[in-house]
C-alpha cells in the first residue's frame, strides 16, 4: 500500500501563525514607551512564537499522516505460465466427463505477491464423451477460463495455487454436445493444485510442477488452510442437463516465473 502525505497544510497553519505573532510584536511595540519593558516582552514572545511553531507543525503532520490519501496497488506483469501438452480431465461424482489435449495458464499478480488473476485456456479437441466441447464464441474444441488464484498452504504441509472460478464474471461457460443435443455447461467454484518443489530458489530458467488430481470425482488435495490456517474445503461445480455434481480436475503442467522465486510453506 502506498501512502501520499499532504505538506500543504503544514506550510499554511505555521505561515499563519508567524504572521499573527509579527502583529503581537508590533502591537507590543507601539503601545509602550519603556524599551527595557518591550525587550523583555519581545523576548518572551520570540520563545512562545518558537514553541508554537513546533507544536502547530507537529499537530498539522499528525493530522496529516491520520488522515492519508491513499494511492492503488500497481498490478505487475505476468508472474507466472505453466503449459504441457498432456491430458486434462474434469470428472464429476456422477461419472460425467470431458477431456482435453493440452493445458496452458497465466497468472498475473497484485503487488503483495500472493494473488492475481488467472487466465487458463483448456485446449487440444476438449470432448464431453465423443462430442466437441467449446467456450461460447471461441475456436472449437477449446475452453477457456478467467478466474483468480492464490498462493495457500496445503493440510499435511506443501504449497499450492488454489484457483477460483466463483463469482458470476468467472464461471466457466462451455458448450457440449449431450445426448445429441448441444447444451450450456457451467463450471464454477475452486480446486487446489500442488506445487513441488518448496524451500528452493526457482530461477527464470527453471521450472517447478503444477499438478491438480482427482480419482473418480475427489479432488486431491479436497481441502487448503486459509488465512485463519483452518482447513476449508474446496468444490467444483459443474451444471448441465444431466443434474448439478461436484467434481475434480486432473492436470499437470511444468510452471515458469517472471521473476527468481522461492517458494517456502
Amino acid at each position: 500500500m502506498l501512502v501520499a502525505v499532504p505538506a500543504s497544510g503544514i506550510f499554511l497553519g505555521v505561515g499563519v501563525v508567524a504572521w499573527a505573532l509579527v502583529l503581537v510584536w508590533v502591537w507590543v511595540v507601539m503601545s509602550c514607551d519603556d524599551w527595557s519593558f518591550v525587550m523583555k516582552r519581545l523576548f518572551g514572545l520570540s520563545c512562545l512564537c518558537v514553541f508554537v511553531v513546533f507544536v502547530v507543525g507537529g499537530v498539522l503532520s499528525g493530522s496529516a499522516f491520520a488522515l492519508p490519501t491513499i494511492l492503488p496497488l500497481k498490478a505487475n506483469a505476468k508472474a507466472w505460465e505453466a503449459s504441457e501438452k498432456v491430458t486434462t480431465t474434469l470428472q464429476t461424482l456422477g461419472g460425467s466427463k470431458i477431456s482435453c489435449e493440452e493445458f496452458k495458464a497465466e497468472g498475473s499478480m497484485l503487488a503483495t505477491g500472493e494473488l492475481g488473476s488467472a487466465h487458463i485456456t483448456f485446449g487440444g479437441n476438449c470432448k464431453f464423451g465423443s462430442e466437441a466441447c467449446t467456450s461460447l464464441g471461441g475456436v472449437a474444441g477449446q475452453i477457456l477460463a478467467l478466474g483468480t488464484w492464490h498462493y495457500v498452504l496445503l493440510p499435511g504441509g506443501g504449497l499450492g495455487i488454489l484457483f477460483l472460478f466463483n463469482t458470476s464474471t468467472s464461471e466457466v461457460h462451455y458448450s457440449c454436445k449431450v445426448a445429441g443435443i448441444s447444451a450450456l455447461i457451467l463450471t464454477s467454484g475452486d480446486i487446489a493444485c500442488p506445487i513441488t518443489p518448496t524451500g528452493v530458489k526457482i530461477k527464470t530458467t527453471e521450472t517447478a510442477t503444477l499438478k491438480c488430481k482427482e480419482t473418480k470425482g475427489d479432488p486431491e488435495p479436497a481441502a487448503y488452510l486459509n488465512d485463519e490456517e483452518k482447513e476449508t474445503k474446496t468444490e467444483l461445480i459443474t451444471k448441465s442437463p444431466l443434474g448439478t455434481e461436484l467434481g475434480g480436475e486432473e492436470a499437470e503442467a511444468k510452471i515458469k516465473f517472471a521473476e527468481e522465486t522461492e517458494l517456502m510453506t
